[in-house]
């Protein structure tokens, strides 16, 4: 609640950006101490980690009364892909070039079930650049909003199970 005075800065906090756990907990840790988050002048929570389920993104709009935004981000990659308030899905930050290829092919998909596959552009990743990066992941892409091309992770494409006609179960 106090104000601070930083150049080029807010004169209070206006997000926080912590882990899903680290958020929940940290919320009911005040609400128990009595204090109210939402008379801070924060306006977004965001949440890495994985992401919440509906109630407890609701609860947590609702305790800070201000917008939630779950984040999708690897370690090995700069960059992130925040959820979408329109479509629910998640699109990528301009800073990679990201492709969504089919599991077994590696054909273009535009929608439905796909490899996540990204580069990592210039002056961010200058050390180790990635090219066509694939992480690993299945998701279910998503083409259709006004914000781009969006995905919902699905998990690991080594955790699916390979049914007997070669299609990946995640």
């Amino acid at each position: 609640l106090r104000r601070f005075n930083l150049p080029a800065c807010e004169e209070r906090i206006t997000s926080i950006f912590m882990s899903l756990l680290e958020v929940l907990h940290f919320s009911e840790f005040v609400h128990r101490r009595g204090l109210d988050v939402a008379r801070t002048e924060v306006n977004t929570v965001y949440t890495t980690g994985f992401p919440s389920c509906p109630t407890w993104n609701e609860l947590i709009a609702r305790r800070w009364r201000c917008r939630h935004v779950n984040v999708f981000s690897l370690a090995e990659v700069f960059g992130q892909a925040l959820s979408c308030d329109k479509c629910g899905a998640y699109h990528w930050d301009p800073f990679s070039v990201v492709e969504f290829l089919q599991p077994g092919t590696l054909l273009p998909v535009e929608n439905g079930l796909a490899r996540l596959i990204i580069t990592t552009l210039y002056p961010y990743t200058q050390l180790m650049p990635l090219a066509r990066y694939d992480t690993g992941d299945l998701v279910v892409v998503n083409r259709e909003c006004s914000s781009g091309p969006g995905f919902i992770p699905l998990g690991r494409r080594d955790n699916a199970q390979r049914l007997s006609d070669g299609t990946l179960l995640p």
